[in-house]
């Protein structure tokens, strides 16, 4: 080989090679806008009018992405409300339907894959569609306290200068929804589990043991740890979909406890 040749492929294998970086922009595609609030598309959409490239945000919780295979393996024959349910609808707190999904996608993503003491799927089939057999205002609301604290929004504080103080609104209303519940459910079960994760991050670990226990107490008197989720219809009545959920509640008080 000549030695001007030589020295050129030395040189193009000394070159670096480009690389993709994850935060390159990237325009926005006309399919892509579904999974993306109105607030959320009308700023990109702003972005691009005035020329600039913009990664789309990160798509908050929507309906449940299920099959209907899977939606009938989990709720067998039952009907499945498909309606779009408004977010805030759910808690009394904040008519703001971006703010309360901003805060579920942020529990989802950072808390919810540490400690699962619900069944997702279940929870979000019921949120979306307005549901109230495996959602409940309290149960969002101990959502949104938990998710408050991920958040660098001002409108997820009490005071607007005050980190600290991100969640208390929803969880004062949580406590508000508990007081007034006569007869406890397994959505109250989930609830307190969450209210005693979000005590113990504040660093209130008297308050987030009292709540633990009290889920532990109510989960015991409903018999959540006797339930078998394989069952189509167990000796008590409850549905798989039903079982399922009261035994992924169960192993999420058992957890706490640990």
């Amino acid at each position: 080989m000549e030695e001007g040749s030589a020295a050129s492929v030395i040189a193009q294998e000394d070159a670096p090679s480009p690389q993709r970086h994850e935060s390159q922009d990237l325009p926005v595609r006309e399919n892509d806008t579904k999974a993306v609030s109105s607030k959320e598309l009308q700023v990109v959409q702003d972005e691009q009018s005035a020329g600039n490239s913009v990664r789309l945000p990160s798509a908050t919780p929507g309906p449940s992405r299920l099959s209907r295979n899977s939606q009938l393996q989990m709720f067998g024959d039952e009907t499945i409300r498909s309606a779009k349910h408004r977010p805030s609808a759910w808690t009394d707190v904040t008519t703001d339907d971006f703010l309360v999904e901003h805060l579920l996608a942020l529990y989802f993503c950072w808390e919810y894959p540490t400690f699962a003491s619900f069944s997702k799927e279940h929870f979000l089939l019921d949120y979306n569609s307005g549901n109230e057999r495996f959602c409940s205002s309290l149960l969002v609301n101990a959502i949104l306290a938990i998710g408050a604290r991920f958040s660098d929004l001002e409108e997820a504080q009490i005071d607007r200068v005050d980190d600290f103080t991100a969640g208390d609104q929803f969880f004062e209303e949580a406590q508000r929804l508990l007081g007034g519940e006569a007869n406890p459910t397994v959505l109250t079960v989930q609830a307190l589990n969450l209210m005693s994760l979000r005590q113990a991050s504040c660093g209130n670990d008297a308050s987030g043991w009292h709540y633990a226990r009290h889920a532990m107490r109510i989960a015991l008197d409903l018999d959540l740890p006797n339930d078998d989720p394989d069952q189509k219809l167990n000796s008590t009545g409850f549905s798989q979909a039903e079982c399922q959920v009261r035994v992924a509640t169960f192993w999420g008080c058992f957890a706490l406890e640990q």
